[in-house]
């Protein structure tokens, strides 16, 4: 029905337009309609109206470039957003809402003392302008002036006690000034005035002593208020944000209990995803998808328990769905080309490496992947030409766990241990970097160095069983028994 109407509201004003082109309330509409999808259409149509509206109309006229500088601003253009803010103020002085965007285009731009001047003229034409007031309490935190901005804050707060966004800005401030506690009860309290973005997003970026705070003010709330289901959201997610992945799993399955038309299997899925607890992440995420099979991320995350997993063909079946929805991403191509290769297709995975490599040139890990297939197809010329552009692409040796293996298969052996040892000086607890130098050392026929990596990755975390059991390159690894007591022992 919106829709519809929307359509017809376009027809319209097309359609006065028609009858008289130079109707310029009609190319004003018009153009309000068409901002959000054609906005090169619509900033037109509001220049054709500026210049067709009644001179006497200076608040139509004035807002017809208004509007001009909102969509340049939108594309952050903001030299010309301001030449457009700046023509509608000459035709009309007393619109307070071009004053302020005057005032916040100063303040995005970092020129503050201009942004300063603004929001003060806008509080002599409107006395106590709860916008101006905290715009001038934002420039002194931008400024690091904590106290001026403090004593902005609550003069707002004192006037408009129900004002959220004075309490986030000050919640900003209190943590800058290492006062956590005070912080997190004015997040709670602007969350409970309305849905506060900034609040939210101080809740997903806390982390230790920040988060405590966030998450004590939150049960208290909860004390307050225990049926009321957002409020075990917001506790999950910083929960989830400060890696309390148990305690975020809880929550979410609190706020499941309460608000019955609010799924959150997405969420779970993604705390068990982090947990590596992979059975019920596919669990969840598959309940996810059954309510919206077009969740990229939640499908990618499903994709990625499958492969942890060794079930690869799940994994290559979500892939495949993922390529037809994101048909130009070089990473998909490649994440099913790495599916395709560990399952043994060594010809499918070639396909899809080189379908990466023809969307991204330089990306090293396709060359890799595509080198590692040649070789075990026993076209080994070829392979060395894909190693040594994975060297040569990889941002910084090793950093992909890449270049170890590649030179390996190039024949500089020396290198290859040189960068694998720089690598586990700085990543020495990454079961992914400590399982390739399991690989490189198992390929070198340094068994007792890879059996101890080995041991030092499942410490690590590293669950890629099936992989351990089926990767070629370890062959010859798993032909001792004491590989085999280290797996049936998990």
């Amino acid at each position: 029905m919106e829709q519809e109407d929307y359509g017809n509201a376009v027809n319209y004003f097309r359609q006065a337009i028609q009858e008289d082109t130079c109707n310029g309330y009609a190319l004003f509409w018009l153009a309000a309609l068409l901002s959000d999808d054609q906005p090169e259409l619509a900033l037109s149509c509001f220049y054709r109206a500026a210049n067709f509206i009644p001179k006497k109309d200076k608040y139509m006229r004035g807002n017809a470039y208004l509007y001009c500088g909102h969509l340049f601003n939108d594309y952050q253009m903001y030299q010309y957003a301001m030449e457009n803010y700046q023509r509608a103020l000459k035709i009309d002085k007393r619109n307070i809402l071009i004053h302020k965007a005057i005032a916040e285009l100063y303040a995005t731009t970092g020129q503050y003392e201009e942004a300063d001047k603004a929001y003060r003229e806008i509080l002599k034409r409107s006395p106590n302008d709860m916008n101006a007031m905290l715009g001038l309490a934002c420039n002194a935190y931008q400024r690091n002036d904590l106290a001026e901005g403090l004593k902005q804050i609550d003069k707002t707060i004192a006037l408009y006690p129900e004002f959220s966004e004075a309490y986030s800005a000050r919640a900003a401030i209190y943590f800058q000034t290492k006062e956590p506690d005070l912080a997190a009860q004015d997040i709670v309290t602007a969350l409970s005035l309305d849905d506060n973005t900034n609040a939210y997003t101080f809740i997903r970026n806390a982390r230790g002593k920040e988060s405590e705070a966030v998450q004590l003010a939150l049960r208290k709330r909860i004390m307050q208020e225990p049926n009321e289901g957002r409020w075990y959201y917001y506790l999950a997610t910083a929960a989830e944000s400060n890696g309390e992945l148990q305690k975020a799993i809880d929550n979410y399955k609190i706020v499941d209990s309460l608000e019955k038309e609010f799924s959150l299997n997405d969420a779970l899925a993604r705390c068990h995803t982090d947990l590596g607890d992979y059975p019920m992440a596919i669990h969840y995420a598959t309940l996810a998808l059954s309510e919206d099979p077009d969740d990229v991320y939640t499908r990618m995350r499903r994709m990625l328990s499958y492969d942890e997993l060794g079930q690869y063909e799940l994994a290559i079946q979500d892939a495949d769905t993922l390529v037809a929805f994101v048909p130009n991403d070089a990473h998909l191509y490649c994440n099913r080309a790495q599916l395709q290769r560990w399952n043994g297709h060594y010809e499918k995975a070639l396909i899809d490496y080189e379908k990466a490599i023809d969307l991204d040139s330089t990306m090293a890990m396709a060359y890799q992947g595509r080198a590692l297939c040649l070789h075990a197809l026993g076209r080994d010329d070829e392979a060395r030409h894909d190693f040594v552009l994975a060297t040569r692409y990889e941002k910084e040796p090793g950093a992909e766990d890449i270049s170890q293996i590649a030179y390996f298969y190039l024949g500089n052996r020396n290198e290859a241990v040189k960068i694998q040892e720089h690598v586990l000086e700085s990543r020495g607890h990454d079961p992914n970097a400590l399982f390739t130098a399991v690989t490189l050392y198992s390929l070198l026929g340094d068994n007792a160095k890879a059996l101890n990596f080995l041991k030092q990755a499942l410490d690590n975390g590293f669950h890629r069983y099936k992989l351990i059991r089926t990767i070629p390159e370890l062959e010859e690894l798993r032909q001792l028994p004491e590989f085999e007591e280290m797996m049936k022992a998990l």
